[in-house]
């Protein structure tokens, strides 16, 4: 659907699923998150934690992901993430976070936000290499469509990939970088 210029939302009245992409090795970081600022959040939102693991399961709010638990493979992780979401939660909004950000969930839900697919803080084309620009960092939003659109992005890992680099194979934005540069609609 096309927003209007100027058009808002409020994501009080949405579904909103917050995912962190953590690891075993910070479950400590996991549970500052539960006992701050998700301890009260609101009926309409999940918190969910994405781990790395030998097979998908979940425990709680925390998700174990058939790939690596380590930042070599973050990608991937988030490529995974992506799929399990679309798969498993009823949402609306996707909010992601890392594990060492504060999310204030009041300020979040009340703020009057563009009606768009995807937002976030913006890294430009003049920073990449293949001149894409995306959203980047500690937190961004994607509605349920951009969501749709990056988990059907086939997404190649290991050290053939186009993704490997330096010995890594990327951040946890590239499945969104490389969709955003092959999908109009997010």
């Amino acid at each position: 659907r096309e927003a209007e210029i100027g058009e808002t939302v409020q994501l009080r009245d949405k579904r909103v699923v917050v995912v962190v992409l953590s690891c075993k090795r910070f479950r400590n970081k996991q549970k500052v998150i539960m006992e701050t600022w998700a301890k009260d959040a609101p009926e309409n939102v999940t918190v969910l934690f994405f781990e790395g693991g030998d097979q998908n399961s979940r425990d709680g709010n925390r998700v174990a992901l058939d790939c690596p638990d380590d930042y070599e493979n973050l990608a991937l992780k988030s490529h995974k993430m992506f799929r399990s979401v679309i798969r498993e939660e009823n949402f609306d909004y996707l909010v992601k976070v890392d594990d060492d950000t504060f999310l204030d969930l009041d300020a979040l839900l009340s703020a009057d936000i563009p009606r768009v697919e995807y937002m976030g803080h913006l890294r430009p084309a003049s920073q990449n290499n293949d001149m894409t620009s995306y959203a980047s960092g500690g937190f961004y939003i994607l509605s349920r469509e951009a969501v749709q659109d990056v988990a059907e992005f086939e997404f190649e890992s290991g050290k053939d990939s186009p993704w490997w680099y330096g010995g890594q194979a990327g951040n946890d934005e590239w499945p969104i970088e490389q969709s955003v540069k092959d999908n109009a609609s997010v």
